[in-house]
């Protein structure tokens, strides 16, 4: 199904689920035709097809699954916030590796993750919720994993980074530097992220209590149809699109719900997916008829 990507002009959002413990990382697989997304609190994988959400995975308790995405072989990769590691499944979900950290040190939040199309994994360590979140410590970084397994540091000092986006048929990327509320971008080259800029802020209409609103930011995100960038802006209750330029298109409000946490774009049947986790939801954005 073509879609106009408009959503903000004109649309319907609908609860497909609901009951869920703080679901994000939202996916959408071309291989497998499905969307994936993962409960950070219940630690499971899910599959959505249709309105039908199956547990594919359990991770082990308390390891927080946080961001996946899809290698060439089909390989899922997770990462685990709360246990400072990435997961690679196999086809039949079984763990097969991983890893661990960086020079001997142990990743301190790895959230989200995309696929370059060399094979590269580029993904967010953003940092703890208590001192680098609560605070903005500057002590976020970037990673890209090679697919020979060669791990490299793309970028550090960054606050809070969390969602990452391909654009620009993964020639450039789109990071959310979530406790800065901006989208930084870079040139993407290999395992090296290049050419650093400010792409966009966000607003600051937070609707958080006065004492939470420095959690005001931008969460995931993800690429619709004509190559916008969709971003679930987490305490303002809404998604944001904005242009490859950084040009801001327009926005969603959610019906409820201040908490978005990610976003995902089905291309087969035009519909743009929001996870919400302040109560448990899985929303679809439909272009109006």
């Amino acid at each position: 199904m073509e879609s106009c990507g408009s959503f903000w002009l004109d649309h319907t959002v609908e609860v497909v689920l609901e009951g869920l413990n703080f679901p994000e990382g939202l996916f959408w697989s071309e291989r497998d035709h499905c969307i994936y997304f993962v409960e950070w609190a219940g630690g499971t994988i899910r599959r959505l097809r249709g309105s039908r959400a199956e547990v594919v995975y359990r991770t082990d308790p308390g390891s927080g699954p946080c961001g996946l995405c899809q290698d060439a072989e089909g390989f899922l990769w997770v990462t685990l916030y709360s246990a400072g590691r990435l997961l690679r499944l196999d086809a039949d979900l079984r763990p097969a590796g991983g890893v661990e950290g960086y020079r001997g040190h142990r990743f301190i939040g790895p959230n989200q993750l995309v696929l370059t199309p060399s094979g590269h994994i580029i993904f967010t360590d953003s940092g703890d919720f208590e001192e680098d979140w609560r605070m903005g410590r500057p002590v976020g970084a970037i990673y890209a994993l090679s697919p020979g397994g060669e791990l490299a540091q793309a970028d550090s000092s960054l606050c809070f980074p969390n969602g990452i986006t391909l654009v620009e048929g993964g020639q450039s990327v789109v990071v959310n530097e979530h406790r800065r509320n901006r989208l930084l971008t870079y040139r993407v080259d290999g395992e090296s992220l290049l050419d650093r800029r400010v792409l966009a802020g966000l607003d600051d209409n937070c609707l958080l209590p006065d004492e939470h609103c420095f959690e005001l930011g931008p969460d995931g995100s993800c690429a619709d149809g004509q190559g916008n960038v969709w971003v679930a802006h987490y305490g303002g209750g809404k998604v944001v699109a904005f242009s490859p330029a950084g040009e801001r298109l327009g926005q969603v409000m959610l019906p409820a719900g201040r908490q978005p946490t990610n976003v995902a774009y089905d291309p087969e049947r035009g519909v743009l997916y929001v996870t919400e986790s302040e109560l448990g939801l899985l929303y679809a954005v439909r272009p109006g008829r």
